[in-house]
């Protein structure tokens, strides 16, 4: 395997120019070639030369050119993407608005907030933060809050499973598992988190979480009335709060966690690899 790197210094100075980004961004629509005249109309820039320049400058490592003109590489893709996105430029703050679900402490009404780019939900009675994960301003965009915390929702679920499954949701990269002690409000003695090994991105979630994603979890919580694939994750109580699980060793992986719905109770075993090594159902 080879490869070539620009050092981060490199591609910001590259990108650091207000001319270059819009050569990638007039290309973002594209899924063929565009040639040379035609790119510099769109990046609207009348001097042929300086626009060479600049064109130069982004070849290579954003920008290839082929026989029939220019098109973006991955790299030029992400630029845009995350330009687009606002993910470095944009803030926002929404909120607070009614989110479904309940409290796992009291039973009460939660709401929401986005601010600091971290979704933020608390019960609006005895104020207990249910959670606040980190989440892109561009989820804002198009929606209102009810779309936007079903987006969140999906979203975070398909990272979770994604990291769990060794593929970092960030860059692609290949992650590892770790423990961790909560050191905030989190009510669990032990989560499960996933280290990215290329871009360090981190992300953590319970033990609950991660079984409730199992069939027969889900075929459990089904014979109950609820349909684990669209229902908030916050809603389900084991998700949110250490009570049911228990750690009976760290190494190698025990852990037992405990569903209940209605008069009966799920308790599953999960071994080293995250899978379910045992089950219990029964009436309580």
């Amino acid at each position: 395997m080879s490869s070539q790197r620009l050092s981060p210094a490199e591609a910001f100075e590259i990108l650091g120019d207000d001319v270059r980004l819009s050569i990638l961004q007039a290309l973002k629509d594209d899924r063929r070639p565009v040639s040379f005249s035609e790119l510099r109309e769109r990046a609207d820039v009348d001097d042929s030369g300086r626009f060479n320049y600049h064109l130069d400058r982004l070849r290579g490592h954003f920008i290839r050119r082929t026989d029939d003109g220019y098109e973006l590489r991955y790299h030029g893709k992400r630029v845009v993407e995350t330009v687009l996105s606002g993910t470095l430029t944009d803030t926002a703050t929404v909120g607070p608005f009614s989110v479904e679900g309940s409290c796992y402490a009291c039973g009460g009404e939660l709401e929401g907030v986005y601010d600091d780019e971290r979704v933020t939900i608390r019960c609006t009675d005895c104020e207990e933060r249910i959670l606040s994960i980190d989440y892109p301003p561009s989820a804002l965009q198009n929606r209102d809050t009810e779309e936007l915390m079903e987006a969140y929702r999906r979203w975070a679920t398909t990272g979770m499973m994604l990291a769990a499954n060794g593929v970092c949701p960030s860059c692609g990269g290949k992650t590892e598992r770790y423990l961790f002690e909560p050191d905030n409000h989190l009510p669990f003695e032990v989560l499960v988190g996933f280290e990215c090994t290329v871009c360090t991105n981190r992300s953590g979630t319970s033990f609950a979480s991660l079984a409730l994603r199992k069939s027969v979890v889900k075929s459990f919580y089904a014979d109950h009335g609820v349909d684990v694939e669209t229902r908030p994750y916050w809603d389900i109580e084991p998700c949110v709060t250490g009570e049911y699980t228990t750690v009976e060793s760290r190494d190698p992986l025990d852990v037992e966690v405990t569903f209940p719905a209605g008069e009966e109770e799920l308790r599953v075993r999960l071994d080293d690899d995250l899978n379910i090594v045992r089950t219990v159902r029964e009436r309580v």
